[in-house]
């Protein structure tokens, strides 16, 4: 999972608006069980565009990727009420998700770092030993 329920709470919807776009039972409460089910789907469209160009699980899993897996999750959760339209800003944020995932798939936007690392040290091998043995001099007349 690229995010939680504690992510999409503090990050993009209300507790309150959570509760209205899950509690079909009517308990006052939000259902666990069906926003875990937004976070897997979107889980499984980031996958679906990533797999082939990067290994999968991610890990560590970059921070736009947990950005676009809430915008997916919360419009999802939007998606499963016909009576709540989802705002417009969610509704962009989606298009904006769905776009990065495409340039993402596309390589022409990497997760990760492409670029080597820095050396941290001279390139020069030094060797130090016993002095030699055997010298031009010492050899001489063999």
């Amino acid at each position: 999972m690229y995010c939680t329920q504690t992510d999409i709470e503090q990050r993009r919807i209300s507790t309150a608006t959570l509760i209205q776009l899950t509690d079909d039972a009517d308990t006052g409460a939000v259902d666990a069980g069906v926003v875990a089910g937004a976070i897997t789907e979107a889980a499984g469209m980031v996958d679906g565009f990533l797999r082939g160009r990067y290994p999968l699980p991610l890990n560590p899993v970059p921070e736009i990727i947990t950005t676009i897996a809430l915008d997916v999750s919360v419009y999802y959760l939007y998606a499963r009420k016909p009576e709540f339209d989802p705002p417009e800003a969610v509704s962009d944020r989606y298009k904006s998700a769905v776009a990065l995932l495409q340039r993402i798939q596309d390589g022409k936007m990497p997760l990760y770092e492409t670029s080597a690392p820095p050396a941290t040290g001279p390139s020069v091998v030094s060797y130090s030993g016993p002095e030699r043995l055997f010298s031009r001099k010492t050899l001489r007349g063999f």
